[in-house]
Order: structure tokens, then sequence, then C-alpha cells
């Protein structure tokens, strides 16, 4: 054998031990998931309420159906994802991640929290398809990283893991981000079709921004997006109850010895709820047109290692540039929230969140609609992949408030509405539940209990 054919025989070898390592380095992805299921049992607080609002129910009516506290096995943001990257120069990657709801104890299917019609909810999004979920493709640096696809605002992730009792009847979303008491949480939200910014650490700060056009052929925003199935914000059209054009979404956050410091704001440009306009109120017909609608918020938490002790708040500022008298989406509000480690596998959880009265009502003018939810739950870790837990919440409405528990986390939600019979009567357009087979009441006090297992991988 040559001298050349001996080296070209070892760069062969070499080559055939190189390639498949730096091809293994170069290219990683890993598979993620998390079950969480819960038996529950709730009551919305409709036994013996009279209906105080015409444009919701039938005057003096009580409400209707299933009153009792009612059972029900749900599926709590349990979801299924793979991520990775590829290298593509020192310090470079290509990042990805597709990641789906997965319906484990429902029937999959469109998503049930649209507008308020509950026998036909107005979603046309589907919970369960592939990418339902945070799903992405970007480019990482050590400057930070770019990505495009969909993902929760980074107002919404700032304070996330403040609600230790999050995807239970307990979730702060029933108060933290929900302008008017809905079963979902505009300021707590993932936007689709958008752009976003995500930084490095630096000395504990971080910084994120978030980009969503509008895609919208009408000025109002009344029609889909282009390339989309549901309204922005929701609802499956006409998109007359909160659908939003461009979205702009910050937070900055500190994170050392600790502590963790937040401040965040968003902006949801030219909001549509027009389908609130035209009730008859005792203080004149209702007029809600196409308006900004943006909030901020600044909260800390502390977390004491040496006892176990977490403690946490935020307060919130909503803002809608509209008619103050018909304004239901503008008001301030706090959430506070402690944790205890009472073992190294056990914890004890409670939280307060609070919500001010809005200037007025589209429904009914100005009225006190001021909420309170209190919530305490335990949890038990088998170890890092593994915990059952147990909650309870209560949704203490004002007279006009209709508030719920379990919005945009829990399975199912318990909210102002009874179990009547479709709408007959000719109540106010846009508002009224011709076709809903629903009436809601409101200032109710609803409570549920939850007992619940978590699985990560």
């Amino acid at each position: 054998m040559t001298n050349r054919t001996r080296m070209a025989a070892a760069a062969a070898a070499a080559l055939f031990m190189i390639v498949p390592l730096r091809a293994a380095a170069e290219t990683d992805f890993t598979f993620y998931g998390r079950l969480n299921l819960s038996v529950d049992v709730g009551s919305q607080g409709l036994a013996g309420v009279v209906c105080n609002n015409p444009n919701l129910c039938t005057p003096g009516s009580r409400a209707q159906g299933n009153l009792r506290w009612i059972p029900d096995v749900a599926s709590n943001l349990s979801r299924f994802g793979i991520r990775g990257h590829h290298d593509l120069l020192d310090g470079v990657q290509a990042v990805f991640q597709l990641e789906a709801e997965v319906a484990v104890a429902a029937t999959p299917g469109v998503k049930g929290n649209g507008n308020n019609d509950t026998i036909n909810p107005g979603n046309n999004a589907i919970n369960g398809a592939i990418a339902s979920r945070n799903s992405f493709v970007g480019i990482a640096t050590p400057l930070g990283a770019l990505k495009i696809g969909k993902s929760d605002a980074p107002y919404k992730l700032s304070t996330a893991d403040f609600d230790f009792l999050a995807d239970t009847p307990g979730d702060y979303n029933g108060i933290v981000g929900n302008t008017g008491g809905d079963n979902r949480a505009e300021f707590d939200t993932r936007l689709s079709h958008s752009v976003w910014y995500e930084s490095p650490n630096v000395y504990g700060f971080r910084l994120g921004a978030q980009w969503s056009p509008g895609q919208e052929r009408f000025a109002d925003n009344e029609g889909f997006p282009i390339g989309e199935t549901v309204c922005n914000g929701g609802n499956s059209g006409p998109c007359e109850d909160g659908s939003w054009g461009t979205v702009y979404s910050f937070a900055a956050t500190w994170e050392n010895f600790g502590f963790k410091g937040v401040a965040a704001y968003e902006l949801h440009k030219r909001v549509n709820r027009t389908g609130d306009a035209g009730a008859t109120t005792p203080a004149g017909v209702s007029t809600v047109g196409v308006a900004d609608e943006w909030a901020w918020k600044f909260g800390a938490k502390y977390t004491l290692a040496a006892t176990g002790t977490t403690v946490a708040g935020l307060f919130e500022d909503l803002h809608r540039d509209d008619v103050g008298t018909f304004n239901e989406r503008q008001r301030s509000g706090f959430y506070f929230s402690a944790l205890q480690k009472v073992t190294p596998n056990d914890d004890v959880m409670a939280a307060w969140a609070h919500a001010n009265s809005t200037p007025g009502d589209p429904t009914i003018g100005p009225i006190s609609n001021s909420a309170d939810m209190v919530t305490g739950g335990y949890r038990h870790w088998f170890d890092r992949k593994t915990t059952v837990y147990l909650a309870y919440a209560r949704m203490m409405n004002g007279d006009g408030a209709h508030y719920a528990l379990g919005p945009s986390g829990h399975g199912v939600t318990w909210d102002c509405k009874d179990g009547s019979g479709p709408a007959t009567a000719g109540v106010a357009p846009g508002i009224g539940l011709i076709g809903n087979g629903t009436q809601c009441f409101t200032g109710t006090n609803i409570q549920a209990f939850s007992a619940g297992m978590t699985y990560d991988f």
C-alpha cells in the first residue's frame, strides 16, 4: 500500500468517525408534554338568584336548569410537543417548536369558549390540531432569539409563575387580564401570526417584545384575519365581540437573589365591540364602537429559600378608549399569592384577586361590578415529574359583575349562565340571548373544588 493510499484510507476512516458525531451534535430535538386531569365539583351560585338585568335575562325570572353542584372530569391544558435546534454557526442556532393541546378527558373538537352561546359555542379553532399551542421557527444567537409563529405574549408570560394554582378552578385568569368577566382573558393571550424577540439573560434582566399584525381587510376588524378561521381574540364571527387589529406586547423582568420584578405593557389596536351596542339601559341606548384597548402591570415575587416561602403580587390597569357610561373594559385590579413548602414534597398555596368596578356596562350603564376571588390548594410532589393536588376557589361578584372561575386555563368553566331554553324575546341586538339557550345572572357567588394529577415528560 503506497503512502498516498494509506493517507486516503486514514482520512476516510477519520471522516467516517467524525461526520456522524458532528451530525448528532448539530441537530437535537426532544418530545415533551404534560397530562393534567382532575375531578371537579362546582356551583354557579344560581339557586334562588333573580334576574336584575333585562338585557341579560328575563326580568324577575329565576335561573333554570341544573342548579345543583355539578361534577365533571376535566383535561386542563394537557399538551404534547416537539422542540429542537440545529447548529448553524458558532453560537447561532435554528430553533423550532410544535405544540398541541391534548383533550385527554373531553372529546376533541372546536374550542368551546367563544361567545356567550353555550349551545353552539362560537369558535372554529381546533384545540387538538398540530401546532394549536405555542409553535414557531427562529434564530437564536448570543444577542437573543428572533422567532415567528404563535406564542403566549410577553405580557402574559411575565407573571405566569405568580399563579401557583394555574389550570385549576383558582387560575388567576378569572380576574387577571380579564377585562369584562368573560370566559376568556384578553390580556393573558396567545398571539397568532406574530413575530417576537427574546433577549438573553443579562445579569438577571430579560426583555420580550412581540408584534402581531391584524391581517384585516376591514378597517373595523369585523372579519377574519387573512389566513385565519377565527376572529382575532376568538369567536367565529361576525367579529364584533373583542376582535382586535394589530397587537404590541412588551415585558421586562429582573430576577436574582430570590427576587423577581416585572413591568409589562400590551396594546390592542381598534378592538371591535359593536356587538355590545344598541341596548336600552337606564342610562340610554348603549353606544359601543371600535377603540384601542391597552393594559399595563407591575409586580414582584420573592422566595425565601431558608423557610420555603414564596410570596407574589401584582397591580394591573386595563383601559379602553370608549364612552365611559357603557365601558365595562376599563378597570384596575390586583393579585396576591403565597406558597409555603411544609415538607420538601408538599406545598400549600393561597391567593386573592380583586377587580375594581368599571365606569359602566353596555347592558345597564354604571353599576357596581367589582369582584373578588379567593383560592387555596395543596400539592404533593412524588418526584419532579408527578404531582397530585387539591384546590378550592370562590368568586364573589358584585351586583353587576359576571366573572367566572376557570377561564383560559381549566378544562371547564363556571360562569353566570343557566340552563334555560333558547330565548325568543326581542332583547337587545348583539347582547341578547336569542338562540343562546342560556340567561346570564350577575352578582353570583361561584365555587368549585378540584382534585387532580399532573405528569410531565
